[in-house]
């Protein structure tokens, strides 16, 4: 067990450690071979074939289309730490902690960001260094029916958001990496209109794919074999 690191493309024994700093695993395969003519000119009569293998793990650098990733995004210097509160403000200021995004859609109408929260349309793919299209704002509509779904779903809804570097909330912004939440509180209706969640730690998401730079508490659920 080690660390893989993607742009080096080196790979760093670790054994079992922390899982912030394990993210692949590598296996090496040896097998001692005869040589007849060959052992004339080596001077040896066997040879040992050696093979290697990394399978890469670890934060979650692509999502595939249909996962559920809700239509808000979350500025990556307002992610607290694992387990705990994470309050997005919707109101239309800069300083919001996230805002709304309708992925590769171009105009991200209220209609459309409904249809994403009701499954209406399937999500696309997404992974690290798209570029989504967002909008700041509270958006009552699309508020209240994320509201309805997690009443429906009893009061806590896990789900995946994008983070995205708190610089702009309009127009089109890089995805940094995937956070892991639990949802649950949707306030459409009082002056400080915003969603609460829990941050969720090693949380593991079926069919993502790994390749994040950054860990924000969403891990790969299918490793990728690297070397």
């Amino acid at each position: 067990m080690g660390y893989y690191d993607l742009n080096t493309q080196a790979f760093t024994e670790t054994g079992c450690g922390n899982p912030l700093t394990v993210n692949a695993v590598q296996a090496v395969a040896t097998k001692p071979v005869a040589l007849y003519v060959g052992g004339i000119i080596t001077g040896s009569s066997t040879v040992t074939l050696t093979a290697r293998a990394i399978a890469l793990s670890g934060a979650v650098g692509q999502v595939p289309p249909g996962t559920k990733t809700l239509p808000l995004a979350v500025d990556n210097d307002k992610l607290p730490s694992m387990g705990q509160k994470l309050v997005i403000h919707l109101n239309p200021t800069p300083g919001d902690d996230g805002c709304w995004h309708t992925f590769f859609w171009q105009n991200p109408a209220s209609s459309l960001i409904r249809d994403i929260i009701e499954d209406k349309v399937q999500t696309p793919p997404l992974k690290v260094g798209d570029f989504i299209k967002v909008k700041e704002g509270v958006d009552d509509a699309s508020l209240k029916k994320l509201g309805n779904a997690l009443r429906d779903r009893g009061g806590t809804w896990d789900v995946m958001l994008p983070v995205i570097q708190a610089e702009s909330h309009t127009g089109w912004v890089e995805v940094l990496g995937f956070a892991a939440i639990r949802l649950t509180l949707v306030d459409a209706s009082g002056k400080d209109k915003r969603l609460e969640a829990e941050t969720l730690n090693y949380y593991v998401a079926p069919g993502a794919q790994p390749g994040g730079p950054s860990y924000y508490g969403l891990l790969a659920g299918s490793p990728s074999l690297v070397q």
